[in-house]
């Protein structure tokens, strides 16, 4: 899974426009469950920005689920201290080599 498209938001304080980028994400903290279908895998990424205006302290939570292999699930995003102008797009990355589907 990946973020392909990085949010932008706003400062709920002075209400400034804040960019972020795709590199500004680290790897995503995952967890696995297996279900019917396989394996149900959700990815989840921590962002903490300060305002580039009043230095207020921002936060933003993307959480992404992959079930089954390879099909994006389920998405929620969350922020604190500001707010979605343009919400993060994710997309599975999904390789026929890593999984075994015979």
């Amino acid at each position: 899974m990946k973020i392909i498209k990085a949010p932008t938001v706003k400062c709920k304080r002075c209400q400034t426009i804040n960019t972020t980028a795709i590199d500004d994400f680290q790897e995503p903290n995952t967890e696995s469950n297996e279900r019917n279908m396989g394996y149900e895998t959700g990815y989840s990424w921590t962002l903490e920005i300060t305002c580039t205006k009043c230095e207020n302290e921002l936060e933003i939570i993307v959480e992404a689920w992959e079930y089954p292999i390879g099909i994006l699930n389920y998405t929620e995003f969350e922020t604190v201290g500001c707010s979605f102008v343009e919400e993060p797009v994710v997309e599975v990355e999904f390789d026929n080599e890593q999984y075994d589907l015979e």
